[in-house]
């Protein structure tokens, strides 16, 4: 395991991996459950007339996890986002494919939820 972790800890590729003790985001940093606070899921909606380069097979959301604790988090680290002293992880899915992304999206949505975590989902319109 502790191979594991020291590969993942430079790793820019990953956004999300769900373990026993937490969350490991982005250039693996470690988030312990304990240090989650509440979850948001944002959804990108584009009522416009025309809809100008807007992707409907792409999921358009991003995922925020407050943190309880921020003494450990490099405000610069990748995912990072917020200013001091409210920082939050922000887990970009905006240009991923929906056919590939949307049920592991909807697991850790879930995961959170089983975890009695605040999870909410709401709307926000975008126009590109």
């Amino acid at each position: 395991m502790h191979a594991q972790r020291a590969a993942l800890a430079d790793d820019d590729s990953i956004d999300v991996i769900v373990t026993e003790q937490g969350l490991v985001t982005r250039g693996g940093m470690e988030v312990p459950w304990s240090n989650i606070g509440r979850a948001e899921v944002i959804r990108y909606i584009n009522d416009a007339i025309v809809p100008l380069l807007w992707d409907y097979s792409v999921l358009n959301r991003v995922v925020r996890i407050s943190l309880l604790d921020n003494s450990e988090v490099e405000p610069k680290s990748p995912g990072v986002r917020g200013r001091s002293p409210l920082h939050y992880l922000e887990i970009d899915l905006r240009r991923y494919p929906m056919a590939e992304y949307q049920e592991p999206l909807d697991a850790l949505v879930a995961t959170l939820k089983e975890r009695r975590f605040r999870t909410k989902e709401r709307f926000k319109h975008k126009q590109f």
